[in-house]
């Protein structure tokens, strides 16, 4: 069985958020090994289903449903999705967060120990910012691959305490993880308005939470281009060799074609990626 399948529902803002998602698209081929199914939902991406689904077929991803459905809200878009997954554990997508593993053996060791340890969550992402809240912790559990925690009221208190004045709250719980198959229904399922994924977000923990939440050791998921408060630490301001690779940095209208021509040189993709830099024009 899959070690975990993955889940987006995005609406694209502007080309440049396209290029961002061709980008992470092709940052996950590492991860592809490790995945079921790759679930995702362009909601204003008409036009762009057929080359994406290579672009993502390409990466590595042999079962992929690439889809172009408006939906009511994020919320209902999403657990329609989630209904179609099997895997014991959701990774959630978005296309500003890109992947900087350079290869599987460590993600691979991470969820057997997120298995063996039955980890509710996983942080995927802000690497360096949650390194330095967690230090605070005590961990119940610890391996090459990360540091177990009971992620609960007190922990989440003890955190709060630490963090110095005028950085980012921390949350209790952000999209950008890897969730547990019982934890995601129960999250995503929530009946929250919106077309956006951030007000799922928990600022606080629910009464009584008690989780086990599973800190990875090393970087997996990077912010393209937010620094959230560490300073240089997104990937348009931190250099990345992998991310300066895939993304030609070069992130206008145009990326998309550029950057996908660059990965799959025939004559097909090119017609294909004309069409789509068209439709993107028009819509930014």
């Amino acid at each position: 069985m899959a070690a975990f399948d993955i889940v987006g529902n995005i609406w694209l803002a502007s080309g440049r958020r396209l290029a961002y998602l061709v980008s992470a698209i092709r940052s996950i081929a590492e991860l592809a090994p490790l995945t079921g199914r790759f679930l995702l939902n362009i909601e204003n991406g008409q036009g762009l289903v057929g080359p994406l689904r290579k672009l993502v077929r390409a990466t590595g991803f042999r079962q992929a449903d690439i889809s172009a459905r408006p939906a009511a809200s994020f919320g209902s878009a999403y657990v329609a999705m989630l209904q179609r997954t099997s895997a014991d554990y959701i990774m959630h997508f978005e296309e500003d967060h890109f992947c900087v593993l350079k290869e599987t053996a460590p993600m691979t060791r991470l969820l057997d120990f997120a298995r063996s340890a039955a980890a509710d969550l996983v942080p995927l992402s802000l690497y360096r910012l949650r390194q330095a809240r967690f230090a605070v912790l005590t961990p119940e559990a610890t391996d090459s691959s990360g540091r177990l925690f009971r992620w609960d009221q007190d922990n989440f208190s003890r955190m709060l305490q630490h963090i110095p004045p005028g950085r980012p709250r921390a949350y209790f719980v952000g999209n950008n993880w890897l969730f547990s198959r019982q934890f995601a229904l129960a999250y995503w399922m929530r009946p929250i308005p919106g077309k956006r994924p951030h007000p799922f977000e928990l600022y606080d923990p629910p009464e009584g939470a008690s989780l086990r939440l599973l800190l990875p050791s090393f970087e997996i998921l990077r912010p393209i281009d937010d620094d959230h408060g560490i300073e240089g630490s997104c990937c348009l301001r931190s250099g990345d060799e992998k991310w300066t690779r895939l993304s030609g940095m070069d992130l206008g209208v145009g990326a998309f074609r550029y950057l996908t021509w660059r990965a799959f040189r025939t004559p097909a993709w090119k017609s294909a990626l004309r069409r789509v830099a068209r439709v993107v024009a028009r819509q930014t």
